[in-house]
């Protein structure tokens, strides 16, 4: 379900939890004068820009999932981040509508500990999707010649590699539409949890000018839907 191009809410969720918050304060004994006054000056010293850079920058828990509309228990939560941190992968499944992506993100912002983070990869699959697109293949160029271009994955598990301090987290949308096998190649191996070693590395498809072998660093997550 799509909402009207200028609302201020992403998904479905967010507008039902905000209509929930809307009833639950027009239901509420009123305060007094002077107790509403001093709320409206607390609250118009949080506005502007920086308030609106706190929240975007802000931690981000279990909890907040629940507080941004999820209307699944936090025990179903906390199992799903589990998974994510074991099994580094996790796959969502549901009819449309029922807010996958819009969870899968979530999830992904926990991992992260941070709301909106630049740290996550999103990005849909098609039919006409292949392992050149997803992993490394050659791209044209406007100069005529053909350049090896790494993809969204081997890009995210470089950053997570020179940034082994935090997460990084790459979003699958549509994966069913794809073909697991043509798009994810060798990496239907390198993904697994226990082959994210050296140990376990293999040579991709269109090695670089290194030749060398790769493994998924283990602070790379997916998570499909």
């Amino acid at each position: 379900m799509a909402l009207v191009p200028d609302s201020p809410f992403d998904m479905p969720p967010e507008l039902s939890l905000s209509a929930w918050h809307f009833q639950s304060i027009s239901d509420a004994p009123q305060a007094p004068a002077d107790d509403i006054t001093a709320a409206a000056d607390v609250e118009s010293a949080d506005d502007g820009p920086e308030a609106t850079a706190r929240e975007v920058t802000s931690e981000y828990a279990v909890a907040d999932i629940i507080a941004d509309g999820s209307f699944l228990d936090i025990q179903l939560l906390e199992s799903m981040i589990e998974a994510l941190k074991s099994k580094k992968n996790i796959v969502l499944q549901g009819p449309p509508g029922a807010g996958k992506t819009w969870l899968a993100r979530r999830l992904g912002w926990v991992l992260c500990n941070e709301r909106q983070s630049d740290r996550i990869t999103l990005l849909q699959f098609h039919p006409s999707m292949s392992y050149e697109d997803f992993i490394r293949g050659f791209r044209p160029g406007s100069d005529g010649k053909l350049t090896l271009i790494d993809g969204p994955l081997l890009t995210a598990s470089q950053n997570a590699r020179q940034d082994s301090e935090h997460d990084y987290v790459v979003v699958i949308e549509e994966i069913n539409r794809g073909t697991p096998a043509q798009i994810f190649g060798e990496m239907l191996t390198l993904l697994e949890h226990d082959k994210r070693d050296p140990e376990n590395a293999l040579n991709v498809a269109y090695p670089g000018a290194g030749k060398d072998r790769f493994n998924c660093p283990r602070t790379c997550t997916s998570s499909a839907r």
